[in-house]
């Protein structure tokens, strides 16, 4: 009982002594009541409709109407059923007739002569009780809607919505929730996930509740639905923890979003990407089956003009000096200018068919030069320092030197070192 309010009190007897003895008694109380005077059990009810008191104090026999035909009157209406009636007589004392004023609605009961103190502990048992009621059902009107609030977010939601308690059990859903499981939200609410999805999909949601919980945050996470004769679903679940009136865990909430447009999409657009990357890719070893192709013929080129060359010296023996001097004159400039168109041509067309292969060796081993990666280009061709000296133009000495420079920038010991290394570079 709240000791600071002032409760009003409707006090209800056919007799105005009685009333005037009540009275003194409820005045005398601290802090003061508000008493309210009824001499019949019409002007009782109008009382109570209006005033809306705190507590009623009724006699049991009335003329016209006894006291427990007001309380059945004041039980049936709305505006006056939880006014709390302390039933007072001093004829009707039984244990039979405190049953009869009980169950009429009455919540306690005193006899006649009124007593004082006896008085003043029903009235304030009584007033504690009704507060406590009071409250509670406050709280009870509160949690309604609150409830109704939240059901009425959830149905606006389009994706499908729960929230189960903390031993997960469901206590409410959205339509869309509803109509995704295929079942009444009747018979949803009271069940636990484990009987409305597979045992597979119940295993992922058990981990991430967990997972939710243990980081008070939101999760989320993918899966896929199977159902019979319906094409499969693919969902995003997003999970978490909720608190109660009392800050702590009152259970878990739950979405769910359709991605399998989503889904749809990305495997469109990644089979798109493999057949781009699957033509990319041979029009790659086309032009690479070319340019080997290539390589052979100018290292066949190589040889015979090696051999045109030695041939064409040979002749110097049967010159004077002058004849001499000139011979060596046009083979050099023959060698420097074939170095020259050859190289240009086919370093271009060699760059530009490595072009992913030098941006993945440098991003590995970025103090290399552009003459040691075209180096290791030649070397993931299969190609012999030989070979290379001759497609180069340049001495196998020099070749065999960069090679070891190479070696030694890269921490390798040897050439399968190095064919090892490159082939593990991923382009």
């Amino acid at each position: 009982m709240d000791n600071t309010k002032a409760y009003t009190i409707l006090v209800v007897d056919d007799d105005p002594n009685n009333i005037r003895v009540i009275n003194e008694y409820l005045l005398e109380q601290r802090p003061a009541r508000e008493v309210l005077n009824a001499t019949s059990g019409k002007l009782a009810l109008k009382l109570a409709e209006t005033v809306h008191p705190d507590l009623i104090v009724m006699d049991w026999e009335m003329p016209e109407m006894s006291g427990i035909e007001v309380i059945k009157r004041l039980k049936s209406q709305d505006s006056t059923r939880s006014i709390p009636v302390i039933m007072a007589t001093g004829v009707m004392t039984s244990s039979q007739d405190l049953d009869t004023a009980l169950a009429a609605g009455a919540v306690d009961y005193i006899r006649k002569p009124i007593d004082k103190v006896e008085l003043a502990a029903r009235i304030r048992t009584v007033l504690d009780l009704a507060e406590g009621i009071n409250q509670i059902r406050r709280q009870k009107s509160e949690l309604e809607v609150r409830n109704a609030f939240i059901h009425q977010l959830l149905n606006a939601s389009p994706n499908p919505q729960f929230y189960q308690d903390k031993e997960g059990v469901l206590i409410d859903c959205n339509h869309s929730f509803s109509q995704f499981i295929g079942l009444p939200q009747e018979e949803i609410v009271g069940k636990t996930l484990a009987h409305i999805f597979p045992e597979n999909v119940v295993s992922l949601f058990v981990e991430n509740i967990a997972k939710s919980r243990k980081q008070s945050d939101l999760v989320t996470f993918e899966y896929s639905l199977h159902k019979e004769d319906q094409e499969t679903r693919h969902l995003m679940a997003s999970l978490s923890t909720y608190q109660n009136n009392s800050g702590e865990e009152g259970g878990i909430i739950g979405a769910f979003t359709d991605i399998s447009e989503r889904i749809k999409k990305d495997q469109l657009i990644q089979e798109q990407q493999a057949l781009i990357n699957a033509n990319l890719q041979s029009e790659l070893d086309f032009k690479r089956r070319e340019l080997a192709s290539q390589i052979s013929m100018l290292l066949q080129q190589a040889t015979r003009k090696e051999k045109l060359v030695d041939e064409i010296e040979a002749l110097k023996d049967h010159l004077n000096a002058e004849g001499q001097r000139k011979l060596k004159k046009l083979i050099n400039l023959f060698q420097l200018e074939e170095k020259n168109e050859n190289s240009l041509v086919f370093e271009n067309k060699f760059d530009q068919l490595n072009l992913a292969f030098f941006d993945a060796l440098r991003k590995s081993c970025p103090e290399l030069t552009k003459n040691e990666t075209r180096l290791c280009a030649y070397f993931t061709m299969n190609l012999t320092p030989s070979d290379i000296a001759s497609l180069t133009q340049k001495s196998l000495n020099s070749i065999n030197v960069a090679f070891a420079r190479l070696r030694t920038k890269l921490d390798l010991a040897t050439n399968r070192e190095l064919s090892n290394f490159l082939k593990s570079i991923e382009y």
